[in-house]
């Protein structure tokens, strides 16, 4: 299993024999989707959805509180029919190392009065 501490370097553990490395093992990595035709979202997604964004929050605000986990290639505030932001949001990283760091620290983050909910995205 693949874990992140605070300063958002993994760490490998051995279920089966209990080994703990700094380095990723050769034989570690994610199983392809069971469903057929499933090409978006899963393991190897590099793009979470967060909910729970403050209304006030722009895409460069969205972008700030993600930067520090790795380099960004998208960053998307969802919006209504109006333009008003929905409290939603679709960021994209450039690795999964990245991808997962921001999911593990960020996931139940307190900002003006909400906790964020930070997944992989299915889209």
């Amino acid at each position: 299993m693949q874990f992140v501490i605070a300063n958002g370097r993994f760490y490998y553990h051995n279920l089966t024999t209990g080994a703990k490395t700094w380095e990723k093992p050769s034989a570690f990595g994610t199983l392809p989707s069971r469903r057929a035709g499933d090409s978006g979202g899963g393991p190897s997604s590099t793009r979470i959805f967060v909910v729970g964004l403050p209304f006030t929050w722009t895409e460069e605000e969205l972008s700030q509180h993600f930067q520090p986990f790795g380099a960004l290639t998208s960053v998307t505030i969802q919006r209504d029919a109006n333009g008003r932001p929905r409290g939603s949001g679709i960021v994209a990283f450039v690795s999964h190392e990245s991808t997962h760091a921001a999911i593990n620290t960020m996931n139940g983050y307190f900002t003006e009065g909400k906790y964020l909910k930070v997944s992989l995205s299915r889209v």
